[in-house]
């Protein structure tokens, strides 16, 4: 299945392909202080201008690339952020990056859950990981209530703003071991529709390892 073809609705939202008129909310969640504190330093704008560029090329199964989704409120249209993984050896490392102002209505938790039931449905991906710095204490609870479990944390893994931050990392019950930190699933995930009230954080998408803290690992059953 194409990008251009995805349109996954969970309750309350819609995740649809990025295009270029979400450029404006690209930059913005790339270089917003309050979103970024915890996931990165601030990249130059030709760099995000890149990764902007990568997320708009066509997207399957077989693709080396992000497959980078907007999430959008079913309602009102709100685009909230965005959301989406890359597919490395089967195994689908996912990544969102919300808003402020939707930060705290389990809109993060919602949308990853939609896209994991989307990728097992549809794509036959049944291992995911994630990575999120010590400390985004927010961004753990959005992945635990989508079933990622941690496993291992590496001390002083990534450096933000002169600081050294750990990697939580981690997988599902049904994922094979990782050579680094990784969580685990203990459950299968939980329907789409199910309400979530985990505070929603801000992960980044497509950030390479060297630049991000904590891995996670996450399989549907």
């Amino acid at each position: 299945m194409g990008a251009s073809l995805i349109n996954i609705e969970t309750n309350r939202l819609i995740l649809s392909p990025l295009q270029q008129q979400h450029w404006p909310l690209f930059l913005r969640l790339h270089t917003d202080p309050q979103i970024v504190a915890l996931c990165f330093d601030v990249p130059p704008q030709d760099i995000i201008r890149q990764k902007f560029a990568e997320r708009l090329q066509p997207w399957t199964a077989q693709s080396s690339n992000w497959l980078g989704l907007v999430v959008a409120d079913k309602t009102s249209g709100a685009e909230q952020g965005v959301t989406g993984f890359v597919l490395k050896d089967g195994v689908a490392e996912v990544g969102y990056l919300f808003l402020p102002e939707f930060y705290g209505k389990g809109y993060a938790a919602e949308s990853l859950q939609g896209l994991i039931d989307w990728a097992s449905a549809t794509q036959q991906v049944n291992r995911y990981q994630a990575v999120v710095t010590a400390g985004n204490s927010a961004s753990e609870k959005v992945l635990t209530k989508c079933g990622f479990v941690l496993k291992r944390i590496a001390p002083n893994a990534h450096n933000i703003g002169g600081k050294y931050f750990a990697d939580h990392r981690g997988c599902s019950i049904f994922c094979v071991s990782l050579v680094t930190g990784r969580y685990e699933r203990l459950s299968a995930p939980r329907s789409v529709s199910t309400a979530v009230t985990a505070s929603d954080s801000s992960f980044a998408p497509g950030v390479s390892n060297a630049q991000m803290p904590a891995r996670y690992r996450h399989k549907a059953a």
